[in-house]
């Protein structure tokens, strides 16, 4: 009768060195009581064990212990490969592969302001694992993060947490952990039935509002040339601040009269045409001309970015600051202003003109109609002022009273309308 092999449970097995080959071996039992063997030095590349240098795993004295971390770490990948997922798996590893995920299927905007958010509510939730992240942890995160106060960026001013911003930091971290669910990388996500607050009308603290002609014309006056044409492209295309940013010259069709927002910039990679106003157009070939010339005296290239600080760079990180320092000196009050208020005032400006609503919406990249016209677009009181203009005297309809208090009835009376009976009906007499 032949013995029958018994399988054996999983263990940490053991080393070996092969002096022929110069390197250490890994020899262990699996869960399934399957022998296995393997050089340290593919597993350790395989599993992405952290090992400051592979080489090391080629002396016998000095890689020993190395070795011996690596079978350990060997050992414990393949046991939850066979127990299925659990939620031990650390945070920040999801997050480098998520964001990795994300990038093939976004813009970099988009993977950037993800980045931000989970990075806010990791570090404030102070978790490693997936087991970490609870429930209470997370509804106590939006009963707190509203309260904190945070720097305005390129700012020494300070403003409120939003409960809409608390909203998107946690559902950021869900959107994250159902991926991984998902993709079979945790067993389940703890904070799927976490519900995101409700927000108020007295929850928002961001209130924008569209200036003033008279405060946009102050505005220029006061801006140096640079920054000037910066804020009239933001008010005569309605860009968003990456897409300004990052707009090269390449992008601008001058002979066509249009800006091609390109979707690797623009928001959910909505690729969109703005058309150019005359006046801007020529603002701007003013601008590349000094550019050219300014390149030329340099001994380089133009530069693709049609705005870049004076070393070439983008100017993203300093319009912020530069908007609020040009308010300042022109004596027009940031209150319910920042660089996104100027798109604002593009939406408003041109609907009150008479512009299609539709084609406003194409212009600016938004989803849906409602975002433009309810959201973006702002009641000025030169607009409501027009609706008191535009109303009749309703005064003047009683100077013909006869005093008594009724109108003479001088129209006359219309034509007779017969009378339609329906099939099968016969007419009341």
């Amino acid at each position: 009768m032949a013995r029958r092999k018994r399988k054996r449970a999983n263990g940490q097995g053991g080393i070996l060195y092969r002096k022929e080959r110069q390197q250490w071996y890994l020899k262990w039992t699996d869960a399934t009581g399957r022998r296995r063997k393997a050089s340290a030095k593919q597993k350790a590349t395989e599993y992405a064990v952290r090992v400051p240098d592979l080489a090391i795993l080629e002396s016998r004295t000095e890689g020993q212990a190395t070795a011996r971390a690596i079978l350990a770490e060997v050992v414990r990948h393949e046991s939850e490969a066979m127990a299925g997922p659990t939620n031990e798996a650390l945070l920040e590893d999801l997050k480098t592969a998520y964001l990795a995920y994300q990038a093939a299927r976004n813009s970099a905007g988009h993977v950037e302001r993800t980045e931000q958010n989970l990075r806010t509510i990791l570090d404030a939730l102070g978790v490693v694992r997936v087991c970490d992240v609870t429930p209470t942890r997370a509804e106590n995160y939006l009963a707190e993060r509203p309260r904190a106060k945070v720097k305005i960026e390129n700012a020494k001013t300070e403003r409120t947490v939003s409960v809409k911003t608390a909203n998107m930091e946690l559902g950021a971290l869900r959107a994250m952990l159902k991926w991984a669910e998902v993709s079979g990388r945790i067993k389940s996500n703890p904070i799927a039935n976490v519900k995101p607050l409700p927000v108020r009308p007295s929850d928002i603290t961001k209130r924008r509002r569209a200036m003033s002609e008279k405060e946009i014309g102050r505005l220029l006056a006061h801006s140096t040339a640079r920054w000037r044409l910066v804020w009239r492209t933001f008010l005569a295309t309605g860009m968003r601040k990456n897409e300004l940013a990052e707009l090269t010259w390449d992008a601008v069709d001058f002979d066509a009269g249009m800006i091609h927002v390109r979707p690797e910039t623009a928001k959910r990679e909505a690729e969109r045409f703005v058309p150019l106003h005359p006046e801007l157009a020529e603002a701007l070939k003013a601008h590349k001309a000094e550019c050219e010339v300014l390149a030329a005296a340099q001994r380089r290239k133009l530069h693709d970015r049609v705005f870049t600080t004076r070393t070439g760079r983008s100017v993203y990180g300093n319009v912020l600051r530069a908007f609020y320092a040009s308010l300042k000196k022109a004596k027009v009050s940031p209150e319910g202003l920042d660089v996104h208020a100027l798109r604002a005032n593009f939406i408003t400006y041109a609907i009150d003109a008479g512009v299609n609503a539709k084609a406003v919406q194409y212009m600016s990249g938004h989803k849906t109609l409602a975002m433009t016209v309810d959201t973006y677009h702002k009641l000025r009181p030169e607009t409501l002022l027009k609706v008191a203009s535009s109303m009749p005297d309703f005064g003047s309809m009683g100077a013909d009273n006869d005093g008594d208090g009724e109108a003479e009835n001088d129209q006359k009376p219309g034509p007779v309308v017969p009378r339609v009976v329906p099939q099968g009906q016969k007419a009341a007499g």
